[in-house]
């Protein structure tokens, strides 16, 4: 099995075991999700569907679920809009479909399975709206390819065309044109040096040409966007290089401007994937970089106000995954919803568009763990905040402002409390009152029948970090994301340096967001008294490979974090606890190649986290003590808050 292989069913594999985890409880997220159904999993209706629906001809929508079903290998049902699902075929075990259905021309659906048919390596099925003529129309054998986690896609020809992970020449993955009776033709065989291990399926564009994507290869290893033609004319576009992103795994969007739009699941300016175009001439540009661990799998949808809408797996204001649009002139980029675990979490499909004027899309896992169908209100018109202040209490408060569409009209509320709405109404100062206060700010629109907020933002203010303090906007960012309350008495103490256990604190809230709770602790470590203060948050990051100690089985709590030690901490927390960074060049003055710290050090700087303690020489002070002001600037870099 080749490396992008294996990492496909690894990202796979991770977000189905964590389906069989209890969940804490949590709050719905201000309400803007809406749980259409439950998936009961085996012998039921479904469980674990990682694909996105597709609307019918008939209004009702049909997807597919990986698990679930009478032999537990996967499913496809119709949900109408009451939430009543309809199981059409149950896959015998091993099939695990994980791509979206088409409906074709001819009126049928058309689906892959990851594994399956008559070889277990894959099948393209067809089956009618009412679950019957379900037919296998093509068992994958290796030599035609293997593994096949992307749709088909209907080509203007009448044949479908799509990938496969594996197989074909080289192993590593095929495209392949099949017609309506089953016959398949291998158009390309992905090289072993090249672009490899397609993780999506195609669209087709003006001219008949299709694009794709591959998760790895390319010249850096790091996927590539390809198009090729029915007579099998490739050319490989764009590879990426993780500064651009890394690992699309997403199908690819052609939007009404004639762009084509994706996503990758890695690399950007944070590590955490990015949202590109490739326009009509095949250039390739970033359109935003995701940031805190975003990690989108899914592909786009636009809708009529021109912004592409789309789900990151991770991040969100509880750590489980949100909703956003971008907007894909400007880049700007909005939160619209977090998942909470009740409402689903780790959303892995893209969404579609209900006649009801809801957005639906499936989780793998949440709700009761086998994953849910969820509705969210369509929010159009919708500003979008493009800029926002925090200033302190003694002065005039925050401004926040939008990027309004058309004739907007649109309500602030500040901790509840309606401060200003009205047509036109495109910014709000106001003040924070007392020092320490955590403010809570909802955008949402009042001209739509379906409410929902379209941003939310918190902030909190401290007596020592004055707005004209260096430090300022980098601890306003973590108040306002919950990271950290202060050293107390409405303080921040930016000067006081950061022990290991605030650091485990402070490392844990920035990967997981806020309210994450660690699981109680169980005394790993003879030197943090459990339980305690600190205890759940020392362990869980320990069990996360992010430190294992600070030598003969201790973790030294009250100990003092130094720079170099930062480095790696910060490094492994934002990027995984596997994460290795490149040899170093030798960069700082006081970091000499040797220096086994000096790797972390390097990339920390590579990735503009740090500029070091001094310009000229340019110094680190790899060991000097690490203190919360620093801290504060680390984590705001290093998770995009």
């Amino acid at each position: 099995m080749n490396t992008t292989s294996r990492l496909v069913r690894v990202l796979v594999l991770l977000v189905v075991i964590v389906a069989g985890l209890m969940l804490p409880a949590r709050p719905l997220s201000a309400a803007e999700l809406f749980v259409a159904h439950t998936f009961e999993g085996p012998p039921a209706d479904g469980a674990s569907s990682f694909a996105a629906l597709v609307r019918g001809s008939d209004g009702s929508l049909y997807g597919t679920s990986t698990h679930g079903g009478a032999n537990d290998g996967g499913t496809v049902f119709k949900m109408d809009f009451q939430g009543t699902v309809t199981v059409l075929h149950s896959f015998a075990a091993g099939a695990l479909p994980a791509a979206a259905l088409i409906q074709a021309s001819d009126g049928s659906f058309y689906g892959t399975t990851q594994t399956g048919g008559m070889h277990d390596l894959g099948s393209v099925f067809k089956i009618d709206s009412d679950g019957g003529g379900f037919t296998t129309l093509h068992s994958f054998d290796g030599t035609d390819g293997s593994l096949v986690l992307g749709s088909v896609v209907e080509g203007a020809d009448g044949n479908f065309y799509g990938t496969t992970r594996d197989g074909g020449d080289n192993g590593t993955g095929t495209v392949f044109q099949m017609t309506p009776a089953g016959t398949v033709t291998t158009l390309h065989s992905f090289g072993a040096n090249a672009a490899e291990g397609p993780a999506a399926g195609l669209i087709q564009t003006t001219g008949g040409v299709f694009y794709g994507t591959t998760a790895g290869g390319g010249v850096n290893q790091q996927g590539s966007i390809f198009k090729i033609t029915s007579a099998g004319d490739f050319t490989q576009i764009h590879s990426f290089g993780g500064a651009d992103g890394a690992q699309p795994l997403a199908r690819l969007l052609l939007a009404s401007d004639g762009k084509v739009y994706g996503t990758t699941s890695a690399g950007g300016d944070h590590g955490s994937g990015v949202v590109f175009e490739v326009d009509s001439n095949d250039n390739f540009s970033v359109v935003v970089a995701l940031a805190h661990l975003a990690r989108p799998v899914a592909g786009l949808l636009e809708l009529a106000d021109g912004r592409l809408y789309g789900a990151i797996t991770g991040s969100g204001r509880y750590g489980y995954g949100a909703l956003f649009k971008v907007n894909p002139a400007t880049g700007n980029y909005t939160r619209l919803a977090s998942f909470s675990g009740p409402d689903g979490f780790h959303p892995s499909s893209g969404l579609v568009l209900g006649t009801d004027g809801l957005l639906y899309g499936t989780t793998p896992v949440g709700g009761a763990g086998h994953g849910v169908i969820y509705a969210v209100c369509t929010p159009t018109p919708s500003p979008t905040i493009v800029s926002e202040t925090c200033l302190p209490a003694e002065s005039t408060g925050f401004t926040a402002s939008v990027d309004p569409v058309g004739g907007d009209t649109y309500n602030w509320f500040v901790n509840g409390g309606t401060i200003e709405s009205g047509q036109g109404t495109n910014a709000i100062t106001y003040s924070t009152g007392a020092f320490g206060t955590l403010i809570t700010v909802i955008v949402n629109e009042s001209n739509v029948t379906c409410t929902g907020s379209d941003y939310v933002f918190e902030q909190v203010d401290f007596a020592d970090v004055p707005p004209n303090d260096n430090f300022f906007s980098y601890v306003c960012a973590i108040g306002r994301n919950s990271i950290t309350a202060g050293c107390g008495n409405g303080n921040y103490c930016r000067n006081g340096p950061v022990t290991r256990a605030q650091m485990a604190v402070f490392l844990e809230k920035a990967v997981h967001g806020v309210p994450y709770a660690p699981p109680p602790c169980t005394g790993i470590f003879p030197d943090v008294p459990c339980p305690g203060t600190y205890a759940d948050w020392i362990e869980e990051l320990s069990l996360e490979g992010i430190t294992g100690g600070c030598g003969n089985g201790n973790y030294c709590p009250d100990a003092t974090v130094t720079r170099r030690q930062m480095a790696v901490f910060l490094l492994k927390a934002s990027h995984g606890f596997a994460y290795v960074p490149p040899s170093p060049v030798g960069i700082f003055d006081d970091v000499p190649v040797s220096d086994s710290f000096a790797p972390w050090i390097e990339d920390l700087y590579n990735y503009q986290i740090t500029g070091g303690c001094q310009a000229s020489p340019l110094l680190y002070c790899p060991d000097n003590p690490n203190t919360r002001g620093q801290m504060a600037v680390f984590i705001v870099k290093a998770f995009g808050l």
